[in-house]
Protein backbone atom coordinates (compact mmCIF):
# COMPACT_ATOMS: atom_id res chain seq x y z
CA UNK A 1 0.00 0.00 0.00
CA UNK A 2 1.46 3.02 -0.83
CA UNK A 3 1.59 6.48 0.86
CA UNK A 4 -0.64 9.20 -0.95
CA UNK A 5 2.06 11.89 -0.60
CA UNK A 6 5.77 11.88 -0.14
CA UNK A 7 8.14 11.67 3.15
CA UNK A 8 8.76 15.34 2.42
CA UNK A 9 4.85 16.40 2.28
CA UNK A 10 4.33 14.28 5.40
CA UNK A 11 7.46 16.01 7.20
CA UNK A 12 6.50 20.01 6.07
CA UNK A 13 2.50 18.66 7.97
CA UNK A 14 4.33 17.40 10.44
CA UNK A 15 6.17 20.59 10.98
CA UNK A 16 2.80 22.75 10.76
CA UNK A 17 0.85 20.60 13.54
CA UNK A 18 4.15 20.71 15.62
CA UNK A 19 4.20 24.41 15.15
CA UNK A 20 0.45 25.23 15.59
CA UNK A 21 0.49 23.03 18.91
CA UNK A 22 3.48 25.19 19.80
CA UNK A 23 1.25 28.23 19.63
CA UNK A 24 -1.89 27.05 20.87
CA UNK A 25 0.41 25.98 24.27
CA UNK A 26 2.38 29.69 24.38
CA UNK A 27 -1.02 31.50 24.44
CA UNK A 28 -2.63 28.95 26.89
CA UNK A 29 0.60 29.81 28.89
CA UNK A 30 0.39 33.58 28.51
CA UNK A 31 -3.44 33.71 29.71
CA UNK A 32 -3.33 31.32 32.67
CA UNK A 33 0.56 32.74 33.67
CA UNK A 34 -1.58 34.91 36.31
CA UNK A 35 -3.58 32.42 37.78
CA UNK A 36 -0.90 29.94 38.51
CA UNK A 37 -0.65 30.06 42.01
CA UNK A 38 -4.35 29.67 42.94
CA UNK A 39 -3.85 26.49 40.49
CA UNK A 40 -1.40 24.82 42.79
CA UNK A 41 -3.30 26.15 45.84
CA UNK A 42 -6.81 24.41 44.55
CA UNK A 43 -4.40 21.52 43.17
CA UNK A 44 -2.97 21.35 47.45
CA UNK A 45 -6.41 21.52 48.99
CA UNK A 46 -7.59 18.80 46.23
CA UNK A 47 -4.67 16.57 47.49
CA UNK A 48 -5.62 16.87 50.93
CA UNK A 49 -9.18 16.45 50.72
CA UNK A 50 -8.57 13.40 48.49
CA UNK A 51 -6.38 11.83 51.20
CA UNK A 52 -8.95 13.07 54.06
CA UNK A 53 -11.21 10.88 51.85
CA UNK A 54 -8.88 7.82 51.58
CA UNK A 55 -8.28 7.58 55.22
CA UNK A 56 -11.91 8.10 56.12
CA UNK A 57 -12.73 5.39 54.06
CA UNK A 58 -9.22 3.24 54.77
CA UNK A 59 -10.36 3.65 58.81
CA UNK A 60 -14.31 2.69 58.11
CA UNK A 61 -13.61 -0.59 56.19
CA UNK A 62 -10.74 -1.54 58.84
CA UNK A 63 -13.41 -0.81 61.42
CA UNK A 64 -16.30 -2.69 60.59
CA UNK A 65 -14.06 -5.66 58.73
CA UNK A 66 -12.53 -6.21 62.08
CA UNK A 67 -15.51 -5.76 64.51
CA UNK A 68 -15.84 -8.86 67.22
CA UNK A 69 -19.10 -10.77 66.91
CA UNK A 70 -21.70 -11.12 69.86
CA UNK A 71 -22.15 -14.28 70.58
CA UNK A 72 -26.17 -14.71 70.87
CA UNK A 73 -26.93 -15.23 74.78
CA UNK A 74 -27.93 -19.04 75.80
CA UNK A 75 -31.43 -20.21 75.08
CA UNK A 76 -31.09 -23.51 77.02
CA UNK A 77 -30.78 -23.27 80.89
CA UNK A 78 -29.43 -26.00 83.15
Amino acid sequence: MELPFSGAVALIIAGILFLGTALFAYLIFRMLRRSVKMAFRLALVTGFLLIATVGTFSLWWFATADSPKIKPKATRTR
